[in-house]
């Protein structure tokens, strides 16, 4: 018979004769004591299912399922129910498959963003390749990825490339699949000013690119741009005008 012991800060113990003729408690915890006379009650059933060699009742196996781990492990540690199987390990994250399923999640960003990202991640499985689980990057590896991108890469495409990544195994973390972003401190992730790349473009110059220029619509676009300061969004159009006009 299953009796009810109370502890301090109204804890329950339930104390039981076992199939090995021993005496085992078994904690609820801090429950009242109609909760605790229900486990003592599913106590007596399973002691005596396992003195007999039969089967559990149809409640006694419903209430069983219905325990959380704490208490199922509690129930297992006396012998009363098996112990839980482990659950296998899932397979760990791949950095390509984690690439293509983040950014086709991006349904927010603009294509021109999509095309960047899908830059980044190029670089990315380039280096470390598309199987490589995401918990074995650490920081080393991407202080090594970053050095690899600065020796192929202009200074500011490799920042842009790894405050990419950055970004990515942010979200791999939001996510739980990592417990830190191997990028996460590396630092000057962002653009910054090159004025090696600045040049001064003469009046000769200028002229020549008006000349270029194939109508007046186009000869109005660069006198603006050149001599009125104005800042339009052809700059890809206008640098090929420009190379035809000086000859490059």
């Amino acid at each position: 018979m299953a009796s009810i012991s109370r502890d301090p800060g109204g804890r329950k113990r339930i104390l039981f004769i076992g199939p090995d003729g021993k005496r085992h408690p078994i904690r609820s915890g801090a429950v009242s004591q109609k909760v605790a006379e229900t486990v003592g009650i599913r106590v007596e059933s399973l002691v005596a299912a396992a003195i007999t060699g039969t089967p559990w009742d149809a409640d006694t196996a419903a209430w069983v399922r219905g325990r959380d781990g704490k208490m199922y492990d509690r129930l297992a540690a006396v012998g009363l129910v098996p112990p839980r199987e482990p659950k296998p390990e899932a397979e760990p994250a791949a950095l390509g498959a984690f690439l293509d399923q983040y950014i086709g999640s991006r349904t927010d960003v603009k294509e021109r963003t999509r095309i960047n990202l899908d830059q980044a991640r190029r670089n990315l499985v380039r280096f470390f390749g598309a199987d490589r689980p995401l918990q074995s990057i650490s920081p080393g590896d991407a202080d090594e990825f970053r050095r690899d991108l600065l020796n192929r890469l202009s200074e500011n495409t490799a920042r842009r490339h790894c405050g990419r990544a950055k970004q990515f195994f942010r979200a791999a973390v939001r996510k739980r699949l990592l417990r830190e972003n191997p990028f996460g401190d590396m630092k000057g992730c962002g653009v910054r000013a090159n004025p090696s790349r600045l040049y001064f473009i003469t009046r000769d110059q200028a002229q020549q690119v008006l000349d270029a220029c194939p109508d007046a619509q186009w000869r109005l676009l660069f006198a603006l741009c050149s001599y009125g300061g104005l800042r339009l969004p052809f700059g890809a159009s206008c640098l090929a005008v420009g190379r035809r006009g000086l000859g490059a």
